[in-house]
């Protein structure tokens, strides 16, 4: 939400607090996109303005992980920010945990073929529980 970021900024990278990870090595693409949407309980975000940000493989380990975008995401400091994780490793890993806080997700897996995160075709699965994550900018 937008009250959670402190304004405008251009950030660099993100950082996930992760634990009991058995299948670290992950390749992922991450996209951001400010949006005026309040909630994800009816359904994905049209996800046509998001940004890739990243694109690149990540090797996680229990505790914070920081991933420095391949480019700058501009947050205007007045939209709420959505963060889309498409892991196109290729096979689903129940194990590897993020840490959580009370908020909003939506989720979905499959090995078969990843997901088109532009153009869902599953509803998923709406959680009330999202990762903590923070946000590398120009002030940090």
């Amino acid at each position: 939400m937008a009250n959670e970021l402190n304004g405008a900024n251009t950030f660099h990278s993100i950082s996930f607090n992760a634990s009991n990870i058995t299948t670290p090595n992950r390749t992922l693409q991450i996209f951001l996109m400010a949006t005026n949407a309040t909630s994800l309980s009816s359904g994905w975000l049209a996800a046509d303005s998001a940004k890739l940000v990243y694109t690149g493989s990540v090797s996680w380990q229990d505790g914070w992980n920081t991933i420095t975008f391949d480019s700058l995401f501009n947050y205007d400091g007045v939209s709420n920010l959505a963060l889309i994780i498409l892991d196109n490793t290729g096979s689903y890993s129940s194990t590897n945990t993020f840490y959580g806080t009370t908020g909003e997700a939506r989720y979905v897996y499959q090995d078969a073929a990843a997901y088109n995160p532009l153009s869902m075709t599953s509803s998923g699965i709406h959680s009330t529980n999202r990762n903590i994550v923070t946000f590398g900018g120009a002030c940090d």
